[in-house]
């Protein structure tokens, strides 16, 4: 997977993320890991999610989370 190709990926699912709360309850500040994680493996499972799913994208996803939480 290409550097642009994760990075549009990781984009649209931190939209994902943010828009359906997954990212609550917050823990220290940060995004709960575990509930997004939980609710990505659901998805997958179910097919609810559209496209590829990686690792380094959910970390890059949960990165972009936390900075936006972290500027409001």
């Amino acid at each position: 997977m290409s550097l642009q190709t994760v990075t549009q990926a990781a984009g649209t699912l931190s939209v994902d993320i943010l828009r359906n709360d997954f990212h609550r309850p917050l823990v220290d500040g940060r995004a709960n890991r575990d509930n997004i994680e939980d609710a990505i493996t659901v998805g997958m499972l179910s097919g609810a999610l559209k496209y590829h799913i990686t690792q380094e994208v959910v970390d890059l996803a949960i990165d972009l989370v936390d900075d936006l939480l972290k500027q409001y």
